[in-house]
């Protein structure tokens, strides 16, 4: 135990810096390269097990062929939201769709973030003009005690 542990790369060593990024280890490259070279017979008997009835075999197969679902486009017709009497206009036919039975109430849900996030976005630009109003008519030793 001569060495002191922590650093065993002198400063400025050019091989000091580490491992590049997402390089990977030997291990996982020998593995890749097997699984590559056998993937065809692998699948094979895959398949086959699965069609013997293996239920984990099968449950991978199905993983492969059809895909986890993702949630779906909601069909609405588009909604004012340009300002906030639109976006309370469009809130209530988000409502109405989702009474009536055209959408499902999580959906509806999402619509609604949706819509409050760009309630938010309006209220800021609201805001922000406001206050630019205010910084323009204020007299100049205000702004300076400020």
């Amino acid at each position: 135990m001569s060495q002191v542990r922590g650093r065993p790369f002198q400063p400025g060593n050019s091989f000091g810096r580490g491992r590049p990024k997402a390089s990977q280890n030997k291990g996982t490259l020998l593995a890749q390269q097997l699984l590559e070279e056998h993937a065809e017979p692998l699948m094979r008997k895959c398949l086959l097990e699965a069609l013997k009835g293996d239920r984990n075999a099968l449950r991978l197969c199905v993983e492969r062929i059809l895909p986890a679902c993702r949630d779906r486009s909601i069909q609405l017709p588009r909604l004012p939201i340009g300002t906030a009497a639109d976006l309370d206009i469009s809130n209530q036919r988000v409502v109405h769709a989702v009474t009536d039975g055209k959408i499902t109430p999580s959906e509806g849900e999402t619509v609604v973030n949706i819509l409050e996030g760009r309630r938010r976005i309006l209220e800021t630009r609201d805001l922000e003009s406001r206050l630019k109003a205010l910084e323009q008519g204020a007299p100049r030793d205000e702004r300076r005690a400020a």
